[in-house]
């Protein structure tokens, strides 16, 4: 990450405070590798432990695309983060797994946190659509692919039976008389 500082653990505002798409992207990555990380951002709730200064702490994870319920829940979100301040604007960092392709997305900066909203203008993108566009598109490029390779094995197996027509073709006496 080359274009972060992080002035707090919370990422309220502060001056000097900044990041870049991209390096949310590897942070998520990197926070996504270690299990009990990917457990809990991915998770609907979870009980932070006691502490001496406090009890247990149930956090409640608002995406919707985490929720079953939700008009934009998305069967492969893995989670992560989202939050708003006045500053920022609303903000996602997020990844989605479909087989054994991960995918993630970074939105900052957003006026509005609204998903509906989001997709009703074409400029601006949501995750939900993000995620459904990028495994569409994989899915139409491997099936391109797949048609590509059955072309080519054809291909490679009607050469294979001519040269075996070929080879066939010259019998065994004129391998002979030579």
């Amino acid at each position: 990450m080359k274009n972060t500082h992080f002035m707090n653990p919370h990422g309220y505002h502060d001056s000097e405070h900044y990041s870049t798409a991209r390096d949310l992207a590897i942070l998520s990555l990197h926070g996504m590798s270690n299990p009990e990380f990917a457990k809990i951002a991915s998770a609907l709730s979870y009980d932070m432990p006691a502490t001496q200064k406090r009890g247990v702490l149930q956090i409640i994870n608002t995406s919707e695309l985490l929720s079953p319920g939700s008009p934009h829940f998305f069967a492969g979100a893995v989670g992560i983060k989202s939050g708003y301040t006045s500053h920022a604007g609303f903000c996602y960092a997020g990844s989605a797994r479909q087989g054994d392709e991960v995918v993630f997305a970074v939105i900052m900066g957003s006026r509005t946190g609204d998903l509906d909203l989001l997709r009703s203008r074409p400029v601006l993108v949501d995750p939900t659509s993000a995620f459904t566009a990028h495994f569409d598109r994989v899915a139409l490029l491997r099936h391109k692919l797949d048609a590509a390779i059955d072309r080519r094995l054809r291909s490679e197996e009607s050469e294979l039976r001519s040269a075996v027509s070929s080879i066939r073709a010259l019998s065994p006496k004129r391998t002979l008389e030579r």
